[in-house]
C-alpha cells in the first residue's frame, strides 16, 4: 500500500509544500490524533497541512507506520 496510492483517502502537506498521499484506516490504526480529526471528517479527498514537519521526516514516519 505504500508505493500504491490507489485508494488513497487523504493528501498530507508537509511545511515545505510537498504532497503525500496516504490512506485513512492506516493514519488512524497509528495515530490518536490523526484519528480525532478523520474520524470528524466526511470529505473523501482531505488535504492535511503538516506544519513544521519536513518532506523527509513524514516519509520516513510513513515507511516505518506501513511497513
Amino acid at each position: 500500500m505504500l508505493v500504491n496510492d490507489h485508494f488513497a483517502d487523504v493528501t498530507l502537506v508537509t511545511e515545505d509544500k510537498k504532497q503525500i498521499k496516504a490512506h485513512i484506516n492506516i493514519l488512524s490504526a497509528c495515530s490518536p490524533v490523526f484519528k480525532e480529526i478523520l474520524k470528524k471528517e466526511k470529505n473523501s479527498s482531505t488535504v492535511m497541512y503538516l506544519r513544521g514537519i519536513q518532506f523527509s521526516e513524514m516519509e520516513s514516519i510513513l515507511q516505518f507506520i506501513y511497513l
